[in-house]
């Protein structure tokens, strides 16, 4: 070859950008969570939960991986601020969201920046016109036959339903009312709260008074112990069901027993993951929320050992997630970007949570 077309060559390739195929990309992680007011406790576990997942990850992925986490408050404002705030600093790739109304709100944001979005516990409406969004949560839908089919095998045919105005919780009574008629048992009474309700005695006196042979509830902490012990007080002995929201060590201690017997539907949560938890926080049991956040951030680790890290190939790949071996179980996504965790039913007896195998009474 000729030496002055050799060197041209030579002096072309070096001025090249200065990257190759073979480069490893990098992921920043940005996660939202209630770190302080009502719900603290659950948005904390959620965070310790996150970064457990990412310490399993392998040392080379984890290299690569940054995860910095903001407080939300569970208020729709300051989680904009919060994303305001993180996005003002420096781009992340993909955004972790807890609860709806934060979802809800930093979802139209996210969707304008093309970030991949997944919301944990929230009601599907972030979901719309944003198809960088993803939802890793239980529904309704999976939820209601198990609970239900436990409340029929105990013969319970009057129903009495409380629900907090929360956009999720709302969710939740919104199908499982009218699914409860469909399946032949009757809703004799239902109320809603509102989520910031502290004082909950007189709307428990107001459906309880209808006679139901049983109680289900869905609303978020601090109102599941402030709820069951309004109930224990005006009924002792009234069987009560909800979904995973009542899944949380805190509502139980501050329940003072109120709780024990509440049977719910909740995450499969594997017992490798309960022990690691465990073992790691002191004989805690994992907050319900905590679970998707441990599955999300391992599912990222997955994108980042296969070199995708943000944008449309990020979004691509986790539509592929088709199956996914988590703490919940094997699962996948459908084309909705819903995600499709397990479910079983639990039980909380004697201030400690157990999985249910229809015996207990």
């Amino acid at each position: 070859m000729n030496t002055r077309l050799l060197s041209l060559i030579v002096t072309f390739l070096f001025l090249l950008p200065q990257y190759s195929f073979s480069e490893k990309c990098t992921m920043k992680i940005v996660s939202f969570a209630p770190l302080t007011g009502p719900a603290a406790s659950v948005g904390t576990d959620c965070i310790n939960v996150a970064r457990l997942a990412l310490d399993k990850l392998p040392a080379e992925v984890k290299g690569r991986m940054s995860m910095q986490f903001e407080d939300t408050q569970m208020k729709p404002a300051v989680a904009v601020n919060a994303f305001k705030s993180q996005f003002a600093k420096s781009r992340p790739d993909a955004l972790i969201v807890g609860f709806s109304e934060s979802t809800n709100a930093i979802s139209p944001l996210a969707a304008r920046e093309r970030l991949v979005m997944f919301g944990i516990g929230p009601s599907r409406k972030f979901l719309d016109k944003n198809l960088f969004a993803f939802r890793h949560w239980v529904d309704p839908e999976t939820m209601s036959p198990i609970l239900l089919k436990e409340i029929k095998r105990k013969g319970l045919k009057r129903i009495g339903v409380i629900f907090s105005e929360h956009p999720a919780q709302a969710a939740f009574a919104e199908y499982f009312v009218p699914y409860v008629k469909k399946e032949g048992l009757e809703i004799v009474a239902q109320a809603s709260i509102l989520p910031e309700d502290s004082e909950l005695r007189g709307v428990v006196s107001q459906v309880l008074g209808k006679k139901p042979d049983a109680l289900v509830y869905f609303v978020l902490p601090p109102q599941p112990s402030i709820l069951t012990k309004a109930v224990r007080t005006v009924n002792p002995t009234i069987p009560m069901y909800a979904f995973i929201n009542t899944e949380s060590l805190t509502e139980i201690l501050n329940s003072q027993g109120a709780m024990d017997g509440v049977v719910y539907a909740s995450p499969n949560f594997s017992k490798e993951f309960i022990t690691e938890y465990a073992s790691k926080y002191d004989g805690d049991y994992p907050e319900g929320l905590s679970g998707s956040f441990y599955d999300v951030v391992t599912i990222l680790g997955k994108a980042v050992e296969q070199n995708i890290c943000s944008g449309d190939g990020l979004r691509d790949y986790i539509n592929g997630v088709t199956r996914f071996s988590g703490i919940a179980g094997t699962y996948g996504i459908n084309q909705g970007r819903e995600f499709e965790i397990p479910v079983k039913l639990k039980v909380i007896k004697n201030g400690k949570i157990f999985d249910f195998d229809g015996i207990q009474e």
